[in-house]
């Protein structure tokens, strides 16, 4: 999930900054999920394979703090993360990144004290006082997010930054406050490999709450950039409350009258299926009243899809003049998003003179 939605997110704008440094942090979040706890480390049943594996999740661990400043400070308008667009302080993070990971590589016995065998996986890796450490770097950078990006929301000065600013800070909100809780409480003072409740919420909410976090963030940034993405989440969301239904049905009947009447209930549950087919009018109009109900005023007419060409188109002009200026490369990027948009010169001035316009600064 997290992979398909870097490849979109850049995809969507490759030429802007914050389209490349959020399909470059979500590519790096997604081989966290692919190696760590919820993923391959559970799996190999080979100690020295399994170590390699955590290694991996650390270097990842350590670089992933970094790209997030990185993005904070092209993506959100907040003074709080405005230093990180800095080119010196970037390359001065980087340049203490390699120093960071060839200190993790030449001291591997100062981040784990061995390995272990936890209840859900046949080996795992104990921290050590380097991985404790780390540990509360994370943890730090992502109450530094929850901060920046509450600030930008409240800063927001337009109707397009507010609704972005808010999609991030609920996406910051699910991801920080987990890593938070995860890194200042249940590592340092838990034992996940041997309390049920602690191993489950390593193991299971890790990947639950990074899913929400891609989600989340993935549609605030496409919102802005795709002017059919709230058609496409509301058909998304018809068709899924259809499709639920007719799984629903089978497995339930399926499973209840195998249990019942101990016998196959494969042919019960599609039985089940084809009564939900009969009905099917009915579900498919109550799926729609439904997504309206979640999505109200989202609605496949020539007016909500011009409105909503005009809110994208402007919420480019306003990234483009994060810095005071619209730079040759960024007119061009407008120039092409006009036309790709069906927007005429004179309607994507009047946009611009608009976003332009002076406002009052936040309270």
């Amino acid at each position: 999930m997290g992979t398909l939605l870097a490849a979109l997110v850049y995809s969507a704008g490759p030429r802007r900054p914050v389209n490349r440094w959020l399909a470059l942090l979500l590519f790096l979040e997604a081989m966290v999920q692919a190696v760590c706890a919820g993923g391959l480390g559970n799996l190999t049943d080979d100690r020295a394979a399994a170590f390699g594996i955590a290694a991996v999740n650390t270097s990842l661990l350590m670089a992933i703090p970094v790209l997030y400043l990185v993005f904070l400070g092209v993506g959100l308008d907040t003074p709080l993360a405005r230093p990180f667009r800095r080119r010196g302080l970037q390359v001065a993070m980087f340049a203490g990144l390699l120093f960071a990971e060839a200190y993790w590589l030449t001291h591997p016995a100062e981040f784990y004290a061995g390995m272990g065998r936890p209840w859900y996986a046949p080996w795992s890796a104990l921290p050590g006082e380097g991985a404790l450490r780390l540990g509360q770097l994370y943890a730090a950078v992502s109450g530094f997010a929850l901060l920046a990006t509450f600030d930008a929301y409240r800063r927001a000065r337009t109707p397009s930054a507010r609704g972005q600013a808010k999609l991030f800070a609920l996406a910051f909100a699910t991801r920080d406050a987990f890593w938070v809780v995860m890194m200042l409480y249940v590592v340092p003072f838990t034992r996940p490999g041997a309390d049920v409740f602690w191993g489950l919420f390593w193991t299971q909410g890790m990947p639950a709450f990074m899913m929400a976090f891609v989600a989340l963030l993935g549609y605030g940034i496409l919102r802005a950039q795709l002017f059919d993405i709230e058609l496409k989440v509301k058909w998304s969301v018809q068709q899924g409350v259809v499709a639920g239904a007719f799984a629903t049905a089978f497995i339930v009947a399926s499973q209840v009258v195998e249990r019942l009447l101990d016998v196959q209930g494969v042919w019960f549950g599609l039985g089940a299926a084809v009564l939900v087919g009969l009905a099917f009018r009915p579900l498919e109009r109550a799926a729609e009243r439904l997504a309206d109900r979640l999505m109200p005023g989202v609605r496949d007419t020539e007016e909500y899809r011009t409105v909503r060409k005009r809110e994208v188109y402007r919420a480019a002009v306003e990234s483009a003049l994060q810095d005071g200026v619209i730079t040759e490369n960024e007119r061009d990027v407008l120039a092409t998003l006009a036309q790709q948009l069906g927007l005429g010169p004179a309607e994507a001035r009047g946009i611009e003179r608009v976003a332009m316009a002076p406002r009052p600064p936040p309270v």
